[in-house]
């Protein structure tokens, strides 16, 4: 029991699209307008979106008043909380700013 030190053996990351390009506050209001919960980090660094929350949205895709990049981005999304193995274990699909 404690504080301990582990060595990482090996992370994959694979990156897909972009969203919103340079404009955070943006990406904010749009997880707002939509209900989903979010965190960001204080430094802007990343966001990790809610999985249920973004599945949830699946089946009201097509009644949710969206731009059409809105509901790319939304289905890229959606997408990645139903496949990627990281989403369904830990809850959150993250966005990364580089």
């Amino acid at each position: 029991m404690g504080y301990r030190a582990h060595l990482v053996a090996k992370r994959v990351v694979e990156y897909r699209g972009s969203l919103y390009e340079d404009n955070y506050d943006k990406l904010s209001e749009f997880f707002e307008r939509l209900g989903v919960q979010y965190y960001n980090t204080e430094n802007q660094e990343y966001l990790e979106v809610d999985t249920e929350d973004l599945l949830a949205l699946k089946d009201k895709l097509d009644s949710l008043e969206l731009n059409e990049q809105e509901r790319v981005d939304l289905s890229d999304l959606i997408r990645i909380a139903e496949t990627a193995q990281y989403a369904r274990d830990d809850g959150f699909v993250r966005i990364e700013w580089f």
